[in-house]
């Protein structure tokens, strides 16, 4: 959508008529000057009228030349000095009348200000279709400076370098430049460091000198290949793929928490030995004999004797009680086989 032409006749006709008002104030002023100046009204008429239009006709001539790409310095001073001679000459002519001397002289510069800046306006956009001036900016508002004002001055700077893109393309324009910009730094650092390892630290210093990293990690990144990339992700994402990947998960969960009950259950119970007389004697050991020399005792009688807890004798109670069955089984056997020989 191509932006709307703002015609300025309209202002271009309203300016003229306002200067063609204030130029004819400004050469009665003149006339009246050189009346009270008693000059000769054959000579003081087309005088004063070649006076006023003498500024206005040099500040032509000058911008006629600045259009061309010339300064036109002689031609914009003496028109300066022409229609600073009008002001003067209406100022001290209507002396000692202040009031008529600051009205006319007035009229004289501000006649000769609106023509400089009526032809001004003229001569920037003719400059500017030929495209020997900038475009004018798009205007952002405050809002947007206040809140990203390092983004909005590069967005400003790629608008005047392309007008097409507006305010909103400006902006997407630049931030996508910045973040080029970061993708760029962070793959030129990383082909740093893989010169730096993959060679010696003077053909890395070399190659670093020889190469434009920049270049390298824009060319990367215009050629990645982002339709594989994307490929490959999505292959990996399917439902299939997904709901199986969830069923492994828990059945490995399953199966790791099975075995790991189960070697629990079948885990020995650690004993811990004391020393006695330099002679290592286990737990387990400790509570079968007594459990044999005192088979009534309940387990709390042998944990206070053994100084354990009753949990702990409990534990090792079965075989102590096992252990000293088989014993009491032994010496009943041995018994029985002696009285036998006998």
């Amino acid at each position: 959508m191509s932006a709307p032409q703002v015609s300025g006749k309209a202002a271009d006709r309203l300016s003229m008529a306002f200067y063609a008002g204030v130029a004819v104030i400004a050469l009665a002023g003149q006339i009246t000057a050189a009346e009270r100046l008693e000059l000769s009204m054959l000579l003081a008429i087309p005088g004063m009228a070649l006076l006023e239009l003498g500024g206005v006709a040099l500040a032509a001539r000058a911008d006629y030349r600045r259009r061309l790409g010339e300064n036109a310095y002689a031609a914009r001073v003496l028109s300066g000095g022409v229609a600073l001679f009008a002001v003067l000459f209406n100022w001290f002519g209507h002396q000692p009348n202040v009031f008529a001397a600051g009205v006319f002289a007035f009229m004289s510069a501000l006649g000769y200000l609106v023509w400089l800046i009526n032809s001004g306006d003229k001569r920037r956009d003719q400059l500017r279709a030929e495209g020997k001036l900038t475009a004018t900016p798009p205007v952002y508002g405050w809002a947007q400076w206040l809140k990203r004002p390092a983004l909005t001055r590069r967005a400003r700077a790629l608008a005047l370098a392309d007008p097409t893109l507006g305010v909103h393309g400006s902006l997407s324009a630049a931030a996508n430049a910045v973040r080029a910009e970061a993708r760029q730094k962070a793959i030129a650092a990383a082909l740093r460091a893989k010169l730096a390892k993959a060679a010696d630290p003077t053909s890395a210093a070399i190659a670093v000198a020889t190469y434009d990293l920049d270049t390298i990690a824009a060319k990367l990144a215009a050629e990645a290949d982002y339709d594989g990339l994307t490929a490959l992700i999505a292959a990996e994402m399917t439902p299939v793929l997904l709901t199986a990947s969830a069923d492994a998960v828990a059945t490995r969960k399953a199966k790791t928490a099975e075995l790991a009950a189960r070697a629990d259950a079948s885990r020995p119970a650690k004993a811990s030995t004391v020393a006695n007389g330099g002679k290592g004697i286990s737990t387990a050991d400790r509570v079968a004999k007594l459990a044999a020399k005192t088979p009534e005792a309940s387990p709390a009688q042998l944990a206070a004797k053994l100084g354990l807890s009753e949990r702990t004798v409990q534990r090792y109670l079965p075989k102590a009680t096992s252990e000293a069955s088989s014993t009491v089984a032994d010496v009943a056997d041995s018994s029985v086989l002696a009285g036998a020989a006998a």
